[in-house]
Parts: structure tokens; sequence; C-alpha cells
């Protein structure tokens, strides 16, 4: 296994990104690789490594990057927009496509939290996924806040953001905000004051413009275009980031092949052992079964 740094461009903009490849030689002409997209304001070294060891030691390429404006990517600080982080998803495809021992026709998406709903949009609107995996997202922001905030919550938001957008126009200035206004549920606080503590690099601010964008996000309105290529979805029963509700709302919303896979946790749980394992137990077996063979036997 042989981890090394290394950048694409995304729209101009350099993307950090760490490339994993396996050992052993292809039982194929190539590797078949796969993209790992990180969360809400992540970045490629707090929670992704295991997992891409993880795929890597079973005969994977794999790819992690921080989109464009976190971690040691470049571009505009914090400014997290959907429809930006699924072109940085998108070139991303097409960077690990072209590395040697690669092949560009069997590649597969893996996402959590953010990242599961980053990689649903971009499937739905991609043809070169051949499956993906998604674990512990959602469908719909704009439902999350329906659910979550009483109606005084929800117009005090409608008022903060116009009144951002109307500076903006002004001004060409965003209000800045601290990630934990969105999310404020006890285990993500818990969760992001940890990762911060072991990776200053993961702290940050987020423009209105970006939150703006954030809340009309709704990646299971396109989550039927990605069949007939199969979709995995990984839920965690007590989450409190991402109902697991949505979950089912995307496996629902989605074609065949499918899968829901519902387990008995939170959503940080999932990174920890052993619900970790099961997670990527999971994720190896389907990739394994839709992406072909992967590496030569004894």
């Amino acid at each position: 296994m042989r981890p090394r740094s290394t950048h694409f461009f995304s729209c101009g903009t350099r993307c950090a990104a760490v490339l994993w490849l396996p050992d052993s030689p292809s039982a194929a002409a190539a590797w078949p690789g796969i993209v790992l997209c990180h969360g809400f304001t992540g970045i490629k070294e707090w929670l992704l490594p295991p997992f891409a060891e993880a795929f890597c030691a079973a005969g994977f390429a794999v790819l992690t990057f921080d989109y464009r404006g976190f971690g040691e990517s470049d571009g505009a600080r914090g400014r997290l927009v959907p429809q930006d982080q699924v072109e940085d998803i998108r070139n991303a495809i097409t960077f690990l496509g072209v590395q040697p021992g690669v092949d560009p026709e069997r590649m597969g998406l893996w996402g959590t939290s953010f990242g599961c709903a980053n990689v649903i949009q971009t499937a739905g609107i991609d043809a070169r996924p051949r499956c993906v995996v998604g674990q512990v997202g959602f469908g719909s922001l704009p439902r999350i806040m329906r659910e979550k905030a009483g109606p005084e919550q929800a117009e005090a938001m409608r008022q903060m953001l116009a009144a951002d957008a109307a500076q903006r126009v002004q001004t060409g200035v965003s209000m800045q905000i601290d990630p934990g206004m969105m999310m404020n549920d006890e285990q993500s606080v818990a969760a992001f004051a940890a990762g911060v503590q072991a990776f200053p690099g993961l702290a940050t601010q987020l423009p209105l413009e970006a939150v703006e964008r954030i809340m009309e996000y709704e990646p299971e309105r396109v989550v039927w275009q990605i069949a007939p290529r199969p979709l995995l979805l990984i839920g965690a029963r007590y989450d409190a980031a991402a109902p697991v509700s949505e979950m089912e709302h995307l496996y629902r919303a989605a074609g065949q092949p499918k899968r829901l896979e519902i387990l008995d946790i939170t959503h940080y749980e999932i990174y920890d052992l052993p619900h970790r394992a099961t997670a990527i137990a999971l994720a190896i077996e389907w990739f394994r079964t839709y992406l072909g063979p992967v590496t030569t036997q004894g």
C-alpha cells in the first residue's frame, strides 16, 4: 500500500489529495478506483484514512481529497457550496481515472454524511460512477430544517439569509458564521470539538452565502437517476445529525439495484470500531460485486 500526497485542479483551483494504490497487481488490466468524499466541513485527514486504507488493502485504488476552500486545498476558505463540491468530485473521478494502473471504466463513489449527499448528487448527474456507497447522509436539507426548526427559528434564518444576500450584492462581503450553528446537536458538537483538537486544520468559518445554498440542497431529487447502477445506503438508527429517516427517504426514491442497511448506532459511531468494520465490510462487498475483480488470487 503506497499512499502519497498529490493534487488535482477543479475549475482551475488546486485540490490537495492523497492517492492510495494497492501493493498487489490487479487480476484485470488495472485496479478499479474509489473516490472517497468526506462530510460537512471535513478534511481528508479526519475520519477517512481507516476507510481508505481498508479499501486499498482490498485491492482498490483510492483517492481522498479536500474540497476547494478546505484543508490543504486552495480557494475561498469555508465556501461550502454543494454544486462546487460536486464539481470537485467529478474532477476527482477524472484525476483518479488517469492514474497509471487505474481502470477509468470501473470507478466507484463512497461518501459519508454530507459527502453521502454529494456522491448521490454526483452520480445522479454523472454517468461514470459504476456504483455508489453512501453512509449517514440525507436526501433533503429543507425537509430536515422543517422537521428540526420551529416556525420562529425558520423565519429568523430566512431573514438573516435575506439580509446577508442584500449586503453581498452591494459590498461583495458575506457574514461568517461558525459551522456549529448548523451542526448543533450534541453528537456533532462533541465530535467536532475532538476533531479540531486532533486536526486544527478542521477549524473553519462558513459564509452565509454558502449556508444559503446548503439550505436548498436536495440530492433526493436526482437519486433515481443513479439506477440501474447499484446504490448501497448505510444509516444510523440513533443519528442526531442526519436523521435515519433521511436514508429511508433516499432508499424509497432510488431505483434498483439498491440496498439499505441500518445499524443500531449514532452518527459518529460509524467511524469507530467495531461499527466502522461493519460499514467497511458492507462497502467492500458492494464494490467487489459491482466493480469486478480487484487482485490476483494466490
